[in-house]
């Protein structure tokens, strides 16, 4: 009898698997390939950084990935632009390399795509923070590259300073229960469902990323130094960088899920466009964009019950913007 249940177990749960796989085809499978990431990639007194591999091949949730011979990603839109042409530089993280979306369906797959007057080189790598986006330009610049423009795609876990992987990211071989999850987050689709449905982690992570920015309305002088202080210094050494050589730098604040729903609070772009303009950098809040694409359903917008990483949908409307948009410099 045990193993009859068992097995009438087993089958129903693969039939359930199936028929979130059928049904909801929108949640893909999680994880990124580490054939797509080079340790190491750039290191300074500070730090170091992961990279792209040059030349690599892979997936991210479920979704081919591709890097050119220079460490970006390739995009098709790429190919039509002449040597002669310029570069454009974007920095960012997870939601740059657009994690579970077609390349050329990204923000900067479908900027290459739209113009032919400069080459859209996007480097990003899952988990960078503003350190990682001031290492990877230091050493595309002593590397030659001239960008003729520079956007930096700021997510709002920005303001959080990434702290660099250890071993305490890898679980030992006996914690089994954390090694489970692990698994059943790549494979198990229902999983995926069934937690989601109980958990609004969008809202918990916008909670915890939107309270970093509360700092940002209190004079530095008149507080201690916040988590968003430490992540601010790496992007204004970023900007003295950049203004020394004539680079022209903007950036672009990406919201969360949460943010759109009814009553939903935009306090944390606010205060950061704030002070990003106070330093002359030229600021795209995509909020507004967002909240009038989304209508009644924000969530299409981004991957399936994620709140931060857009969807195809997302990623058209975002570009759709910064196409639009013209700095004042």
């Amino acid at each position: 009898m045990l193993a009859v249940n068992v097995a009438v177990g087993l089958a129903l749960l693969l039939a359930l698997e199936g028929a979130v796989r059928l049904l909801r085809p929108d949640i893909a499978a999680a994880g990124t390939d580490a054939a797509l990431l080079l340790d190491r990639a750039f290191v300074d007194a500070d730090g170091e950084t992961t990279g792209l591999r040059p030349g690599a091949v892979g997936e991210a949730n479920g979704v081919p990935v591709r890097v050119d011979g220079a460490g970006f990603h390739l995009y098709a839109g790429n190919a039509a632009v002449p040597d002669s042409a310029g570069a454009w530089l974007w920095l960012g993280d997870s939601v740059l390399f657009g994690v579970g979306v077609a390349q050329d369906s990204t923000v900067a797959g479908r900027l290459a795509a739209r113009q032919d007057t400069a080459r859209v080189l996007n480097p990003a790598v899952l988990g960078w923070g503003t350190a990682d986006y001031r290492r990877r330009l230091d050493a595309a610049l002593a590397a030659g590259l001239r960008p003729d423009r520079v956007t930096l795609l700021w997510c709002l876990n920005d303001a959080d300073p990434a702290r660099p992987a250890g071993a305490g990211d890898v679980p030992r071989p006996e914690d089994v229960r954390r090694r489970g999850k692990m698994w059943l987050n790549v494979h198990s689709r229902l999983y995926r469902f069934a937690k989601d449905l109980a958990l609004d982690r969008p809202a918990r992570y916008f909670a915890h990323d939107g309270a970093l920015y509360e700092p940002l309305a209190v004079s530095a002088s008149a507080r201690p130094e916040a988590p968003v202080d430490r992540a601010l210094a790496p992007l204004w050494a970023l900007v003295d960088t950049l203004g020394a050589r004539g680079i022209p730098l903007d950036v672009a604040v990406a919201p969360y899920e949460p943010q759109l729903r009814p009553g939903g609070s935009r306090a944390p772009q606010a205060a950061l466009v704030a002070r990003l303009r106070a330093r002359g950098v030229p600021t795209l809040d995509l909020f507004d964009a967002f909240a009038q694409a989304a209508g009644d359903d924000p969530a299409a917008l981004y991957l399936w019950s994620d709140g931060i990483h857009f969807s195809a949908r997302g990623h058209a409307v975002a570009a759709e913007a910064v196409a639009r948009w013209r700095p004042e410099r």
